[in-house]
């Protein structure tokens, strides 16, 4: 039985997807308590978001708007759902997990 179709199909299927050159990651937290998904702050190209990254998935699910400017810290407080964000420049910010997009 021949499956070089299978192999085949397989590699224009790799061609096709996007390539992602990789970016040095400047901060990450764990994002959930099953520590499945990890939230991540990146330098160079890709500045200017977070990254909500899920260990099953090639690419980062969601991409949050954040200042472009490099991040010192990043961690979700012990109790509650909020992440504070320290950037470069001494400006912090603190975010709630259910609307990520929206600061204090």
């Amino acid at each position: 039985m021949d499956l070089t179709y299978l192999l085949k199909n397989r590699n224009e299927e790799r061609k096709e997807a996007e390539e992602w050159e990789p970016a040095p990651i400047m901060n990450a937290t764990y994002y959930d308590s099953a520590c499945s998904k990890v939230l991540i702050s990146v330098e160079g190209k890709y500045l200017g978001y977070l990254y909500l990254v899920d260990w099953n998935q090639p690419k980062p699910v969601e991409a949050i708007p954040i200042p472009k400017i490099n991040t010192t810290f990043m961690k979700f407080d012990k109790f509650s759902d909020w992440l504070v964000i320290g950037f470069v420049n001494g400006m912090h910010q603190l975010r709630n997990k259910l609307d990520l997009r929206v600061w204090l």
